[in-house]
């Protein structure tokens, strides 16, 4: 179809609040509307097979045969889950005949003293908007 742009798909992992800026600390009655759940290992693969209908594509970013997937906050997931689903969707990447999966995590100030944006992720990139207001 038309365009015809490159693109890739970034997961917006928190939880919906009242706040436009996702801020919720747990004791703000009423603002979380929707909680994140990171489910398990077969909602994993249910989810991955729904998003190689994007990373078949052909204007699908791919950084070395490998589909981009970007996490926006990556941090949010429990680690344990974390790097159990990342494992997951590397092996079934590679069982659709892709080298891997490279995955995003996203930085900015929103990160709280400890935290590891990061995550293990194969690279970051920088969410702007939060450097101007």
């Amino acid at each position: 179809g038309e365009p015809g742009l490159p693109f890739m798909l970034s997961w917006a992992n928190e939880p919906w609040t009242r706040r436009w800026d996702g801020g919720f600390n747990g004791t703000d009655s009423g603002a979380l509307l929707l909680p994140q759940e990171y489910g398990d290992a077969d909602e994993w693969a249910l989810h991955f097979e729904y998003l190689l209908r994007f990373f078949k594509h052909r204007n699908y970013i791919l950084v070395r045969g490998c589909p981009v997937f970007a996490v926006y906050r990556a941090e949010h997931v429990p680690r344990d889950k974390w790097h159990a689903m990342m494992a997951l969707w590397r092996r079934m990447a590679l069982s659709h005949g892709f080298a891997g999966l490279h995955v995003l995590a996203t930085v900015g100030p929103f990160k709280t003293p400890g935290e590891d944006q990061r995550m293990g992720a194969d690279g970051t990139f920088h969410f702007w908007p939060f450097a101007f207001y």
